[in-house]
């Protein structure tokens, strides 16, 4: 890649490479949407499962890492800053808070001297819903968050997905003007509906041809209430399906929570598919479900919605942004199972139209999203005028 001979060049820099396979919606697919469409001057910068020493690599993929990845990817990151010097940026694109801080101190005792822009996920404290239940104990959250609105105040822009999180800034105190609103974006060309993907989907996994298709992707974590999706599905008539795709801490326990379950039959775990399969998921599936207690702008929800696939969601975060009736349903976000099987009852008795779910995203699509960030760099660092 060119990088000596553009006059502008941008480190993306984040915990979770597009290239990596376990690394499904979040900021690694947000990544995996936009790197087709970027510029020649923008670089990434990630952990990734190829060689160590490569010159775009922090080391490998932390997706099997035990530890908590807010604290191994600052300090991957400090150890290997000289990699970041070396692509020279004129800024640096940052996708992790923690990254975003250290970057924030470096440069506020003069070791660096980059323009700093960083992509805020989500309006909820991450600490709130630590997978590491330290992470929630003495006073910790509310320290994180001080320090959180610290860096928002530093960095030279933030990018946030919602008006929450533009609420969020202004209540760390950052000037409105320095905040520009950008929803999640999805490559509407690779996530489209596909007869010949949905057949062989369905037949590796045994499910009927006809039957009604539920699939939840995600993490299998406490936040995004895998077992109350589980509760809700085993009461609904009709004998649907479910698959769910993803990994996490929770799975072996509610794998076997759901050999016990009456629909036990129709319970499909994969594990995590990776990026190359879930294109197939969203075309084998009749309803994506995503019952989570907290979300930004969830990718999932985009991509099948550009597939064509109606969405069952809880109305959190960004969420009740992206659905109207003609594309999907709305949860209270507390539902009960019942709640949520009547929502799920719903979708499976709705006469969707496909075409209208999938034009409902292309509001969002990469190339539009990569053109608005171009422009803010450029704004930035004071360019006026694209690359040639």
């Amino acid at each position: 890649m060119p990088l000596e001979n553009d006059p502008l060049r941008v480190v993306v820099l984040a915990e979770a490479s597009p290239d990596d396979a376990a690394a499904v919606g979040g900021v690694g697919g947000f990544l995996r949407a936009l790197s087709g469409h970027m510029p020649p001057g923008w670089v990434l910068l990630t952990p990734s499962p190829g060689p160590d020493d490569a010159p775009c690599h922090l080391g490998p993929s932390l997706a099997g890492c035990r530890l908590p990845h807010r604290i191994v990817f600052p300090l991957r990151l400090l150890l290997h800053i000289g990699r970041l010097s070396r692509l020279r940026p004129g800024l640096v694109y940052t996708h992790s808070n923690e990254a975003a801080m250290l970057l924030c101190l470096l440069r506020s005792v003069g070791l660096v001297r980059w323009r700093l822009v960083h992509h805020q996920h989500g309006s909820e404290n991450p600490l709130t819903y630590a997978t590491f239940g330290i992470g929630r104990r003495f006073g910790l959250p509310a320290a994180y968050d001080r320090v959180l609105g610290w860096m928002h105040r530093a960095v030279d822009r933030v990018v946030a997905i919602d008006e929450r999180c533009l609420a969020e800034n202004i209540r760390w105190g950052v000037s409105p003007e320095r905040v520009v609103l950008l929803p999640n974006a999805v490559d509407t060309e690779l996530f489209r509906p596909s007869e010949e993907l949905r057949a062989s989907f369905r037949e590796a996994l045994g499910i009927p041809a006809g039957a009604f298709l539920f699939c939840f992707a995600g993490r299998i974590e406490e936040v995004k209430r895998v077992g109350l999706l589980l509760d809700s599905f085993e009461i609904l008539e009709g004998s649907p399906w479910l698959v769910i795709a993803g990994e996490g801490s929770l799975r072996g326990n509610l794998e076997r929570r759901a050999a016990l379950s009456p629909a036990s039959g129709r319970i499909v775990f994969t594990g995590a598919l990776g990026p190359g399969s879930m294109p197939s998921l969203y075309a084998a599936s009749d309803c994506l479900v995503l019952p989570s207690a907290a979300e930004g702008i969830p990718l999932v929800i985009l991509e099948g919605m550009s597939t064509g696939v109606p969405v069952v969601a809880t109305a959190v975060g960004g969420v009740p942004g992206l659905l109207d009736p003609s594309c999907g349903i709305l949860v209270d976000p507390s539902p009960t199972t019942r709640d949520l099987a009547k929502a799920l009852s719903e979708a499976m008795e709705t006469d969707w139209d496909r075409a209208a779910v999938r034009a409902r995203a292309a509001g969002f699509s990469a190339v539009r999203a990569v053109s608005l960030l171009n422009a803010l760099f450029r704004g930035v660092c004071g360019r006026d005028t694209p690359n040639a």
